[in-house]
């Protein structure tokens, strides 16, 4: 089904797909973030110069646009990023919404260190669906406009936990080290 507004354009996006370049194959090549790299158009580019960072101006200036956005405690920088990202949804008046949870990328794997088997029980597909039910179909009966912007993990608990800020509030940082004898220390 077209997305409302955009039917008889998919053959258009298919032609422009076909010029975009190969992200693998040039990450494979990366020595990091700030080094410049060749895509197979010629074209010198950075880590910086593509994915959401790279085209937040645009992304905020379509008020009408809904953005979903996940996240991992188990994924390398995802997890801070997509913080980041969704406050950043939520300041330009987005509908936008964050899910963080134990998993690894993709929400392939439970990495909770309490889970009892690395099955990550979210239905990531089925919550994608109800997203895009609300605000592609405009579906009334998703609740998602009536739930916290924030969803995640806590682990040990074991549990969601709903919040409309992050971070939320009456939270208290605190660094720990391992001491000599292998326990925590403040």
């Amino acid at each position: 089904m077209p997305v409302k507004g955009q039917e008889g354009k998919m053959e258009q996006a298919l032609k422009d797909h076909k010029g975009n370049w190969e992200m693998t194959s040039l990450y494979e090549k990366s020595s990091g973030k700030d080094v410049p790299l060749m895509t197979q158009g010629g074209q010198s580019m950075t880590a910086k110069d593509f994915g959401p960072v790279a085209i937040m101006d645009s992304i905020t200036a379509n008020k009408e646009l809904a953005v979903y956005t996940f996240g991992a405690w188990y994924d390398a920088g995802s997890v801070s990023g997509a913080f980041k990202f969704h406050e950043k949804l939520k300041a330009a008046g987005l509908k936008a919404k964050l899910t963080v949870g134990p998993w690894t990328h993709g929400c392939r794997k439970n990495c909770s260190p309490f889970a009892f088997d690395d099955n990550p029980k979210f239905d990531l597909y089925g919550e994608l669906v109800r997203f895009f039910d609300c605000y592609l179909k405009e579906l009334p009966d998703t609740q998602i406009p009536d739930e916290e912007d924030i969803h995640f993990w806590t682990v040990g608990a074991e549990r969601w936990v709903g919040a409309y800020n992050w971070p939320i509030m009456d939270v208290t940082t605190e660094r720990m080290f391992f001491s000599g004898q292998g326990k925590l220390v403040n």
